[in-house]
């Protein structure tokens, strides 16, 4: 399953800042989701995570193929979603990671995901009026997710996703070097 993954990883763009990180001795690889929106069964011999943004092209094609990936192995893998803000267009993509994480906190998260990225939404074109029409759309409490935006814990969680990422990168750069 991790190979086919990474084939369609590589397939979209050979040049993408992601890929799969598969560990070398087939150890787990161990990483916290106990905060993190999860879907599929918790006994599932698989788990993909996945560190994205709701305003990014890259992202929504990843999620297709991901999407083929669970639908032909059912019942096998789990997705757990991590929020990591896209430099390109970075206002816009730290506030969709916000809006998302606003959106996990009313357990709305999967149903704005699956519309975000079947969307495709285009982050040149990406505003705060469009995340809120996505937003009303999946039954989102207007009041509730703007209470969340305002009182910081949408950004933080972001910023703790994007932090554990970065960590990640470069712990898995200095032991490729060993």
């Amino acid at each position: 399953l991790l190979v086919e993954l990474d084939d369609a990883i590589v397939e979209l763009d050979e040049e993408v800042p992601f890929g799969v990180d598969t560990p070398r001795d087939n150890k787990r690889l161990t990483i916290d989701l106990s905060s993190s929106p999860t879907r599929g069964p918790s006994t599932a011999p698989v788990t993909i995570v996945i560190w994205g943004n709701l305003a990014c092209m890259q992202c929504a094609e990843m999620a297709a193929q991901v999407a083929r990936i669970v639908a032909a192995h059912p019942g096998l893998i789990r997705l757990g979603w991590k929020h990591f803000p896209s430099p390109y267009r970075a206002a816009i993509a730290e506030t969709a990671a916000e809006y998302a994480a606003a959106a996990q906190a009313q357990g709305r998260f999967w149903p704005l995901y699956d519309l975000a990225m079947s969307s495709h939404l285009v982050p040149a074109r990406v505003t705060r009026g469009e995340l809120e029409r996505l937003g009303a759309e999946v039954k989102l409490d207007a009041g509730r997710l703007r209470a969340e935006l305002d009182s910081g814990r949408a950004r933080a969680a972001v910023e703790h996703d994007a932090a554990e990422a970065r960590d990640r990168k470069s712990t898995r750069l200095d032991s490729s070097h060993i």
